[in-house]
């Protein structure tokens, strides 16, 4: 039974983020334990709570940007698209084009940016996070930039990690310049 649920839910995955799911096939089949593990993880990643959605989802972007531009930033964006973030700030974060974003939305992509490239910057902008949202909040986008993490490395451990690739956002490809600095100022 828990195989049959497990088969549904990875298909659903692969329906709504166009992406295949077969790394996870591969996990719950070959060590089920770890698999459930695992997708205790899932909900950590996403969650929005002190945090507005567009500065989450910029911080989760900075994140993935500096660990992975491929399927894995494509199901984050395509899961931040269904979740009603707008295509214009999905590109902008993409694009690291701060002087599109709003100011708490541009402090978080840029307190991702620093805290992923182990910069002290992201202490000032740390702190500016914490009078806006509280500690709380701060939790909040810590998970945020670990998550940026966990995928693309699970990915690769398993081999399969991919090239880096244009990622579609409303339907437009927005193409990644992987050498690009994520820190702008």
């Amino acid at each position: 039974m828990l195989g049959i649920i497990t088969a549904r839910l990875l298909r659903r995955h692969e329906q709504l983020t166009g992406e295949s799911a077969d790394w996870l096939r591969k996990m719950s089949r070959v060590a089920p334990k770890a698999f459930r593990r695992f997708l205790l993880f899932v909900p950590m990643s996403r969650l929005v709570d002190r945090v507005p959605p567009e500065a989450h989802a910029a911080a989760r972007i900075a994140a993935m940007l500096a660990e992975d531009c491929g399927p894995c930033l494509q199901t984050t964006v395509t899961l931040l698209e269904h979740a009603g973030i707008e295509p214009r700030l999905l590109r902008a974060a993409l694009r690291g084009d701060t002087a599109a974003m709003e100011e708490k939305t541009r402090t978080a992509y840029l307190f991702a940016a620093h805290v992923v490239a182990k910069d002290p910057g992201s202490e000032e902008l740390r702190r500016l996070i914490e009078q806006w949202w509280g500690k709380a909040g701060t939790i909040e986008l810590a998970l945020a930039i670990a998550s940026g993490h966990v995928y693309p490395a699970v990915k690769r451990a398993m081999g399969y990690a991919q090239a880096c690739q244009g990622v579609t956002v409303a339907g437009e490809v927005t193409l990644i310049d992987s050498s690009a600095p994520l820190l702008y100022t």
